[in-house]
């Protein structure tokens, strides 16, 4: 096929796209969408090379085209694997080696994509930090098709007639059941849909369907020509400008930059001695500028990620608007480098394209190289030892019995139940001390590599739920004949009180129902999920669904509680006090119409930073990890709640006033690991402060049951 100036500026206009967007430059937060422009030029070349071949020759070589792939994106792909790993190993927390290390060999075996899409329907792990490989997902997704495609083709072109049509019928089935797929999954399975092979296959099949028609097209568009490369170039242009991590992504909306670039595609010359219309598209596409980025948009593609991440990694910071001119610029001279001195001259070197079998060595030989960089990130790690071992701390109550409590408050005051307050409690000693600690313990508990994963048996059995419309019925913890029924209601920051509580519902014969979902408030609110990049639209359905199988279990009390710095699906800010106070003043009164009296927990503090990263990198420093509680947001929203409490009467729980002291949060406790997260204490935490959780519940729940067993702490 013929050189295109045409698709050769595409390129360009796709990779810019993605840069304007990683870089944050303003009205640019659709430039995901250059991805999609990619996948339809792959599959456009790609079919367009194998036709051709099979029209020239009667047949497909299978070997010729996978030593070409080979050539053209392993010894780049390499390179940046292999400087990204050490640089990784050089830079990164110690806590993230494991996850980089996963991540390495994923690359160097194509399905990165895979390993995102997993940790993304994880809403656990999909509020890790990007990792330095994350943009490869997009080869991966590319490196797939190029492992099937031909292979199909080969097998669907045996013969010489009608070869067109068979593979015509081919790409339009693979096109509707990916496209299908892709709409479905965009609600149901945003990550799968985003990154999965069987969600994208149909943009590449839109490139394919293409090749395929290219005669037809090629003699027929004729005057249409520049107007529809135009439409095409504005819905692009539209797109990157509109498009936002709250769009429906890929789903439907997709066919805007799909269907955007088949059409400049469609417009194109129909022959190297084709003239271009004076108004064409196509003139702008084949700007000088425009072709040098494009000539080396895969390898300004695969160099533009990684700095960011870890340079952002090693300053501990944000980055500003200096930082990310400087690595611009450091980019754009790797790119060149690799494009003069690795990318062309591998690609075109005679003697590798005379011997297949050496490509193909030399193929495998990288592969193998990549898995062992991954191997090296796991096991080439600086030493995490500090020599210091100390013991689990101590949590004394304010109180000589929680026993105590219980028994000489069963009979209700005057004015009936009073609901919990804190306004006297104040944090625990051992968290005091926690902020004079400057050198992090070997016994950690949990690990910093290990604190990620440091949940209850909720995330393990399904209880905790992620991307469902419909609660699950059979989370029943506790006493299950117990004759209170307690639930615990809300997404994850509900869901990290669940073993405490389960322990005091054993031991005071309660009936747990465990119900939540990860990124899914107890009030109506519509959420984005900045990591996923979608709009949460299964939680409307599943707080109905929780509402109603509350009543039809006949709860009596539901423990609630949130994340608070949520985004507004439809403001695209921070939701705001006022929204969590009306939403849970609505949410109290509707509990309260159906006999459940609600007990409101706080949030947790949102740290700046990675706790569990910051203790692997300053172990000898620990007290620079401690944080400071000043986010305005976090401090607005705990006043409304406070609000709602005060004016409904409800009871409310502030674990901040447990977990930090004159507004600075220890990260260490002991040898606790205070926090899995930036915004989520661990599972060991939530278990050592079950006995202030007990001196608040008890009491208040016992106040509505005076003839129950005396409880137990």
């Amino acid at each position: 096929m013929e050189h295109r100036s045409d698709i050769e500026g595409l390129r360009a206009i796709a990779v810019i796209a993605v840069l304007l967007f990683h870089f944050g430059v303003p009205g640019t937060d659709g430039g995901y969408v250059g991805v999609d422009v990619f996948f339809v030029i792959s599959g456009f070349l790609i079919t367009a090379l194998l036709l051709r071949e099979k029209e020239a020759t009667g047949t497909i070589s299978l070997r010729d085209f996978y030593a070409r792939r080979i050539r053209r994106l392993l010894p780049v792909s390499f390179a940046v694997v292999a400087v990204t790993a050490i640089a990784g190993i050089v830079w990164l927390s110690p806590a993230r080696l494991d996850n980089f290390a996963e991540e390495i060999v994923a690359a160097a075996l194509f399905f990165p994509n895979m390993l995102f899409a997993s940790r993304g329907a994880n809403y656990l792990q999909s509020q890790l930090q990007p990792s330095p490989l994350q943009h490869f997902w997009s080869l991966a997704v590319e490196e797939q098709f190029y492992a099937i495609w031909p292979v199909l083709m080969v097998l669907v072109t045996r013969g010489r007639t009608l070869v067109r049509q068979r593979v015509f019928l081919l790409v339009s089935a693979i096109v509707v059941a990916s496209f299908v797929m892709s709409v479905a999954f965009t609600t149901s399975q945003p990550s799968w849909s985003y990154f999965g092979l069987h969600t994208r296959a149909w943009e590449l099949g839109i490139g394919a369907l293409l090749a395929v028609l290219w005669p037809f097209f090629a003699a027929r568009v004729g005057l249409l020509r520049p107007w529809i490369g135009w439409l095409g170039a504005a819905l692009i242009v539209f797109s990157v400008l509109t498009f936002n991590g709250a769009t429906a992504f890929p789903g439907y909306l997709a066919l805007l930059p799909v269907m955007g670039t088949a059409l400049i595609i469609a417009s194109g010359r129909a022959h190297a001695e084709t003239t271009l219309h004076p108004l064409s598209v196509h003139r702008v596409l084949s700007f000088r500028p425009l072709q040098y980025i494009g000539a080396r948009s895969y390898s300004l593609y695969v160099w533009h990620w990684p700095p960011l991440i870890i340079v952002e990694a090693a300053r501990g910071d944000s980055l500003s608007v200096t930082d990310r001119i400087l690595i611009l610029i450091a980019v754009l001279i790797a790119t060149e480098i690799t494009h003069m001195f690795l990318e062309n001259p591998i690609r075109r070197a005679q003697f590798l394209v005379e011997r297949t079998q050496l490509t193909l060595n030399i193929g495998a030989f990288l592969i193998l190289a990549g898995v062992l960089a991954g191997a090296a990130a796991a096991y080439i790690q600086p030493s995490q030892s500090t020599g210091v071992v100390v013991t689990t701390p101590t949590l004394a109550t304010s109180t000589t019995s929680v026993a105590s409590i219980a028994t000489s408050t069963t009979i209700a005051a005057p004015s009936g139940p009073q609901p919990i307050s804190m306004v006297k409690d104040s944090a625990p000693t051992p968290v005091i001390e926690g902020l004079s600690i400057s050198v992090a313990p070997d016994n950690l508990d949990p690990p910093t590599n290990k604190a990620e994963t440091n949940t209850n048996i909720t995330y393990d059995n399904d209880c905790h739920q992620f991307f469902k419309e419909t609660v699950k019925k059979d989370c029943i913890f506790g006493d299950p004949a117990g004759a209170i029924t307690v639930a615990l209601y809300g997404d994850s920051h509900a869901a990290q009180w669940f073993s405490p509580l389960n322990e005091i519902a054993i031991a005071n014969k309660w009936r747990l129902i465990a119900i939540t979902q990860g990124g899914c408030t107890p009030i109506e609110l519509s959420i984005y999920n900045v990591q996923n990049g979608g709009v949460y639209r299964h939680c409307t359905p599943w707080r109905e669904d929780a509402l109603q199988y509350m009543k039809d279990e006949g709860v009596d009390f539901v423990v609630t509680g949130q994340y608070v710095r949520y985004r507004d699906a439809n403001t695209g800010g921070i939701v705001s006090s006022r929204q969590w106070r009306v939403g849970y003043t609505e949410l109290v009164q509707t509990l309260r119409a159906s006999s459940m009296e609600p007990i409101l927990f706080g949030d947790t503090p949102d740290i700046p930073g990675v706790p569990p990263d910051c203790i692997a990198s300053n172990r000898r420093n620990v007290s620079q990890c401690v944080a400071t509680l000043n986010r305005s947001t976090l401090v607005d929203v705990m006043d409304a709640l406070r609000k709602v409490a005060r004016d409904e009467k409800v009871s409310m729980i502030d674990p901040q006033k447990w977990l930090c002291h004159n507004n600075l949060c220890p990260v260490i406790v002991g040898n606790i690991s205070v926090y899995r997260d930036d915004n989520h204490i661990s599972d060991v935490m939530a278990r050592w402060l079950q006995p202030l959780l007990t001196e608040k519940l008890v009491p208040f729940i016992s106040q509505f049951a005076p003839t129950a067993a005396v409880p137990q702490g």
